[in-house]
């Protein structure tokens, strides 16, 4: 009988487990997952600004060497280093030609955010 008992104990330990992960969705079963934004590491982003106007347009490399690229920002862009985040008019002074990486809308193209790797590069190309 003790047999009986700790052999219907195990099974149910095994068991238990193996329900709840049954009920528990994946990640997969919902369908196709979409991509909402991508990102270019680039060694030199220039931000466009305007007092006026805020960001105009964000240039980016995709290599040392390659011609820049263009892209408008969205309305909420955003800028930051390290764990700062950067006014569009400090991104577009301080930080221009500086190594980053630009966030941007897969579906628009429009940028998102800009993230600096490091502190400005001090000088213009």
């Amino acid at each position: 009988m003790k047999y009986l008992t700790k052999a219907i104990a195990l099974a149910c330990t095994v068991a238990m487990p193996m329900s709840w992960a049954q009920e528990a969705p994946s990640a997969f079963q919902y369908g196709k997952m979409t991509m909402i934004e991508d990102a270019v590491e680039s060694p030199s982003v220039t931000v466009v600004h305007s007092d006026t106007s805020g960001v105009v347009e964000v240039r980016f490399q995709e290599c040392e060497g390659c011609s820049f690229k263009s892209l408008l920002p969205s309305k909420e862009i955003s800028f930051g280093v390290g764990d700062g985040s950067l006014s569009a008019a400090m991104a577009a002074k301080k930080y221009k030609n500086s190594a980053g990486t630009v966030f941007f809308d897969t579906t628009t193209s429009m940028v998102n955010r800009v993230q600096y790797f490091q502190a400005q590069k001090g000088g213009e190309k």
